[in-house]
């Protein structure tokens, strides 16, 4: 076996990035690993509170709730929902899929969010798909 030129090491929590994002955003993106090809970070959004729509590229995004409760609206006027809780659900988004996050619950939500593509991660867009 050849050996790796990279170390095995961690990312503690206080060693993760915060992104900035519009001054009225009602999530945090927390960074953990950015390699060019894969992000992977923890994604905190606010109660009663929802993303602008947005797609991301030419990324595949995988989120997992940590806490809390998820939806992702996507479709035709944003009429098709995906509700995922903690209790182990995933939510696997398709490059380019215009869609928003929102958090029906009563508390912040927690995702693991993993995205593997090449190309800038995100792209607004003014509302839902025709």
């Amino acid at each position: 076996m050849s050996e790796s030129k990279q170390s095995i090491h961690s990312v503690k929590a206080s060693e993760r990035t915060i992104l900035p994002g519009p001054e009225d955003a009602p999530f945090i993106r927390e960074e953990m690993f950015d390699n060019g090809h894969i992000w992977m970070g923890i994604v905190t959004l606010e109660p009663g509170r929802m993303s602008p729509w947005h797609h991301h590229g030419q990324y595949e995004t995988f989120a997992y709730v940590l806490e809390g409760e998820a939806i992702v609206e996507h479709g035709p006027g944003g009429s098709q929902r995906l509700e995922a809780t903690a209790d182990g659900s995933l939510h696997i988004i398709p490059p380019g899929t215009p869609h928003r996050e929102v958090n029906p619950g009563t508390v912040r939500n927690r995702l693991l969010v993993v995205r593997v593509g090449e190309g800038p991660p995100i792209f607004p867009l003014d509302g839902p798909p025709a």
